[in-house]
């Protein structure tokens, strides 16, 4: 066990060393361990924040200019400055040194359509800086899964789910099942003409195998997995 501080301080509950995260390591003691639970959660929530911030201030990053030509609803077209936006893209407007999330490129190039968030406003013929900005809609999605975490709003699925990350409560499956039949498709959904070697039939039992709650690493050659 750790005991934990404020300011996410971690101490040895052994000698009431300070440790470091990721791996708490104890120099007096001589050994490592992990934080579990909300414990993790709260650390890795710190480490996600640092991120964002990183990200927020956008270092690296391509800056073009936007003029807004035509909303409609959630959608708006916007004439961009190169390098241009491509279809995928999730993009950023940038505000001095900070960025918003804007919303999801569904139409690349010079008049790019993009789908905008919920939270985001623009207006026809207002022009402003833009830039990508996948990894900010993802630290979002990882904050909100930690906040929904910690103030235990899990669905049962959920929480079995974090388990097996946070609290390290699985099993690992050793059993086996029998497939009675099964097609392998190629590209296109093509049925191919090659066979599954030894290895891959063995993955397909144990994956066939496991239980509910039961956790299984697979660990081989490109397509045994």
């Amino acid at each position: 066990m750790l005991a934990q501080g404020g300011a996410g301080i971690v101490f040895c509950d052994k000698c009431g060393s300070i440790l470091k995260p990721p791996l708490y390591w104890c120099s007096r003691c001589k050994r490592a361990a992990f934080l579990t639970g909300s414990q993790f959660a709260k650390q890795l929530k710190v480490i996600l924040k640092d991120e964002k911030e990183a990200e927020l201030a956008g270092k690296g990053k391509d800056i073009v200019r936007g003029t807004v030509e035509v909303v409609s609803s959630d959608l708006a077209t916007i004439r961009c400055t190169p390098p241009l936006f491509e279809e995928g893209d999730v993009v950023a407007r940038v505000d001095g040194n900070r960025a918003r999330a804007l919303g999801v490129v569904v139409v690349g190039g010079e008049h790019a359509l993009i789908k905008l968030f919920n939270n985001a406003v623009v207006k026809e013929g207002e022009s402003f800086l833009l830039r990508e900005a996948e990894q900010l809609v993802a630290y979002d999605l990882q904050l909100s899964l930690l906040e929904t975490y910690t103030g235990g709003k899990l669905t049962s699925v959920e929480r079995g789910a974090f388990g097996v990350f946070f609290e390290n409560s699985f099993r690992i499956g050793d059993g086996r099942g029998i497939a009675s039949s099964y097609k392998l498709l190629g590209l296109g959904g093509k049925e191919g003409g090659s066979e599954l070697d030894e290895h891959q039939r063995e993955a397909v039992d144990r994956i066939l195998g496991l239980r509910e709650g039961e956790l299984l690493l697979i660990v081989g050659p490109p397509g045994t997995g």
